[in-house]
């Protein structure tokens, strides 16, 4: 992509060709992976109710990257050949959302190895204060490319106007799905050495390498594993906590003097400090704040702070 050009004077359709894999380009598809030990992917997934309760979707499509060509290939799952891909240690596997995709290749008897480098990961290390990590961002902020509008149009469904309008409007949604998902496939091998650079610019390319990306397989172990849990222990606590919470309720009721929303930070801070007088120490524009801090600052001032901060720590116990 040249620097010169505009989002709006990229063409998403021409950025790249794809096409279905058939039985011979699989196989030659494998093995320019095994020579070149990257592997750029994004999973297409699908509902699956019968599927562990980890995660209730399955592999419906791969769509793999290969940057020699500028060519996304993609396929129906086909376990053989996904063993032999994901299984193979020496091929590193690049894509966004590394800990989902291990499950659902452990859903499927998949055992993925290496995979070590995830997109999403990269840019959260890059700026942990963020909130936007998804690969529509990260090719805007990385490539310059506006993927959003296009990467939303097969979520959007025209009015059904009859049975054949129906019919187009499903292929017509299912090409625009498969591109979709070939251009985020797209991004991911576009952007892998452009995050990767940028994490050597910030020096945090061994956080990533050395504890951000070998944890995420190993939470992916944990979720799939699970534990286990006593259900009626668990219930008989729940329904201890929520007799706790009653209590607490009346007992705050009675040192206030009357009944009021706990929970409302407004009504709190009226009975607190209009009612009761107790000092504010901090005011926000919508009224007193009730923080832990100011809370904590007042206990020797009022039994009812105690019995509000015991309060708010069996609410979160039980939510």
């Amino acid at each position: 992509l040249e620097n010169s050009e505009t989002v709006e004077e990229k063409n998403i359709k021409n950025l790249f060709e794809y096409e279905e894999l058939n039985e011979i380009t699989i196989q030659e598809l494998i093995e320019v992976l095994k020579e070149q030990k990257e592997l750029y992917y994004y999973f297409d997934t699908e509902e699956d109710n019968n599927a562990t309760l980890v995660i209730k979707k399955k592999i419906n499509y791969i769509y793999i990257y290969e940057q020699t060509k500028n060519r996304v290939y993609y396929s129906k799952f086909n376990k053989e050949i996904l063993k032999e891909i994901f299984e193979n240690k020496e091929i590193l596997k690049i894509t966004h959302q590394i800990k989902q995709d291990c499950i659902l290749l452990k859903q499927e008897g998949i055992n993925p190895e290496n995979m070590l480098f995830d997109t999403k990961i990269a840019a959260y290390v890059l700026n942990a204060t963020s909130n936007a990590y998804s690969i529509e961002e990260i090719a805007r902020q990385y490539l310059e490319l506006d993927i959003t509008e296009y990467a939303l149009e097969d979520e959007k469904k025209e009015v059904q106007t009859s049975l054949f309008d129906a019919v187009d409007s499903e292929e017509e949604s299912n090409n625009k799905s498969n591109y979709k998902c070939a251009l985020y496939a797209y991004v991911i091998g576009k952007t892998k050495n452009i995050l990767e650079e940028e994490l050597k610019k910030q020096e945090s390319l061994e956080l990533f390498n050395n504890i951000e990306m070998p944890v995420a397989p190993i939470l992916a172990d944990m979720q799939w594993e699970g534990m286990y849990i006593d259900e009626k222990e668990l219930v008989k606590y729940g329904d201890n906590l929520k007799k706790h919470i009653e209590e607490l309720r009346i007992d705050i009721y009675k040192l206030a003097g009357e009944e009021f929303n706990i929970n409302s930070t407004k009504q709190l801070g009226v009975i607190l400090f209009e009612k009761l007088n107790l000092t504010p120490s901090k005011k926000t524009k919508s009224g007193y704040s009730t923080d832990v801090d100011v809370l904590e600052k007042l206990k020797e001032d009022h039994p009812i702070i105690e019995k509000i901060l015991e309060y708010r720590q069996i609410m979160k116990l039980n939510s």
